[in-house]
């Protein structure tokens, strides 16, 4: 099988867990593979999205999909969007995701508080969810639905947003 191939296949497998609403989780730590469960949660998000992240990476989110699903989900499903951004001063300035969310102000926030966490992580509607423990190690877990693990991950960046706006 060629790497695009094994690509498409675990975009299938990933979107099958998402459709069906499946706990059972997956662990995943290339871009390609974080690229593409993004992708899917985004597609499938309906009313809350919070990304932490260091920097809006291009490897991961700089595709034109990546950027046309995410405005997709702010403007036609009207899902609340927010990037926490670990390091605003390195946020890649030719990202078309980045141009996407600065159409919507206040989709990109930041704070001095955050420089040391570790621990990146998206969380969608309080039960999808994917985490790297360490950013160093490039490795993550993710899951479609596992309300469990999402609602706290929901919760800090609820908390995160709110010491940002405040910062």
């Amino acid at each position: 099988m060629t790497a695009e191939k094994d690509i498409e296949a675990f975009r299938q497998m990933v979107r099958r867990l998402i459709l069906s609403g499946s706990p059972v989780s997956i662990d995943n730590g290339s871009p390609e593979h974080a690229k593409v469960i993004l992708e899917e949660m985004f597609k499938h998000v309906q009313k809350t999205a919070y990304v932490f992240c260091g920097c809006i990476s291009m490897s991961v989110w700089g595709s034109q999909a990546m950027a046309t699903n995410i405005e997709d989900a702010i403007v036609n499903r009207n899902v609340n969007v927010k990037f926490i951004v670990q390091n605003p001063d390195k946020i890649p300035a030719d990202s078309p995701t980045v141009a996407a969310l600065r159409r919507h102000p206040g989709t990109i926030v930041s704070s001095s508080l955050f420089k040391e966490f570790e621990s990146h992580f998206a969380v969608f509607d309080q039960k999808m969810y994917r985490i790297e423990k360490d950013d160093g190690a490039k490795t993550a877990v993710a899951c479609a639905n596992s309300p469990d693990n999402a609602v706290p991950l929901h919760q800090l960046a609820v908390q995160m947003v709110d010491i940002a706006a405040g910062a």
